[in-house]
C-alpha cells in the first residue's frame, strides 16, 4: 500500500476539523488597546439596624450568677415583645459564666480560690423600623439589660445601591477612555474586556458602646440616635480596541 506523506495527512486533518472546534481558538488581543479604570460610590440612609444589649450579674455561686442572668434576660424579651418586635429578629449572640478568682496580697490572681462567678447573657436584635429605635434602647435598659455593645446601621436590601454604585463605575471607567481618547488623538474601538475589580460592601455604621447600665430605673429619655448615611464602592477595569 502507497502511503502518503506526513503534511499532506496533516493538511486533510486540518481540512476535516468541523467548525465548531475551529473556533474555540480564542481571537487574539488587538496590538493596540486602552485599558482605564472606572471607581464610584453611592449613598443612602439606612434602614434597619443591629442592636447588641446583653445582661450581667455576679452572685456566690455559678447558679446564682446564671439565675439573675436569665431572670434579667427574661425581662428584656418580655420588653421587645410588647414593643412588637418579631421573634425572628431575636438571637442570642453568646452566653458566658465566669470564675471571679481572689487576689494575693502582692496583687496576683489566687487561682486556687473562687470569690465569685459571672455570668452574661447577649442578645442580637434586627430592629426594622428605626423610628421606634430610641424608644426599643430605652425599653431594654429599663428592663434589665446592663450592657449595650453598640448599635449597627444597615440596608434590608443592598443590592439596588450596590448596583448603583456598579452602573457609576462603568460610566466614570468610559468617561476615562473618552477622555485619554481624545487627548491622544485616538479613537476608540469596541469593548474587549469589561472587569469588575472588586467592591466594598457596605460597612454598618457603628455607634459607641455602653457597659455597666444602671438599671435601678428606666431611663427618662429616649436614647437619641444618629443614623447618618451607609456607602457603598465600586471599582471596574475596561479594556478597549483602538480603531486603526
Amino acid at each position: 500500500m502507497r502511503r502518503l506523506p506526513l503534511f499532506l495527512i496533516a493538511v486533510a486533518i486540518a481540512f476535516a476539523l468541523p467548525a465548531s472546534a475551529k473556533a474555540q481558538t480564542p481571537d487574539p488581543m488587538p496590538a493596540r488597546t486602552l485599558s482605564v479604570t472606572g471607581e464610584a460610590e453611592a449613598s443612602a440612609a439606612p434602614d434597619m439596624a443591629t442592636v447588641n444589649v446583653g445582661v450581667t450579674a455576679e452572685a456566690a455561686t455559678a447558679a446564682a450568677a446564671t439565675d439573675q442572668a436569665s431572670a434579667a434576660m427574661t425581662d428584656v424579651l418580655v420588653k421587645l415583645t410588647r414593643l412588637g418586635i418579631d421573634p425572628a429578629d431575636l438571637q442570642t449572640s453568646g452566653l458566658r459564666l465566669t470564675p471571679r478568682y481572689a487576689t494575693t496580697a502582692q496583687g496576683n490572681t489566687d487561682y486556687s480560690t473562687v470569690n465569685s462567678y459571672g455570668a452574661a447573657n447577649d442578645l442580637r436584635i434586627k430592629v426594622r423600623d428605626l423610628s421606634a429605635l430610641g424608644a426599643l434602647l430605652s425599653g431594654v435598659v429599663g428592663s434589665g439589660a446592663n450592657t449595650l455593645n453598640g448599635v449597627e446601621f444597615g440596608l434590608k436590601d443592598p443590592k439596588a445601591l450596590m448596583d448603583q454604585a456598579r452602573l457609576a463605575a462603568v460610566a466614570e471607567a468610559q468617561r476615562r477612555a473618552a477622555l485619554y481618547s481624545k487627548a491622544a488623538g485616538l479613537t476608540l474601538g469596541d469593548i474587549l474586556q469589561l472587569n469588575e475589580n472588586g467592591y466594598s460592601g457596605y460597612q454598618p455604621l457603628q455607634s459607641a458602646m455602653m457597659r455597666d447600665v444602671s438599671v435601678s430605673a428606666s431611663p427618662s429619655y429616649e436614647v437619641p440616635v444618629a443614623q447618618g448615611q451607609i456607602t457603598v464602592n465600586a471599582n471596574v477595569a475596561m479594556i478597549y480596541a483602538l480603531a486603526k
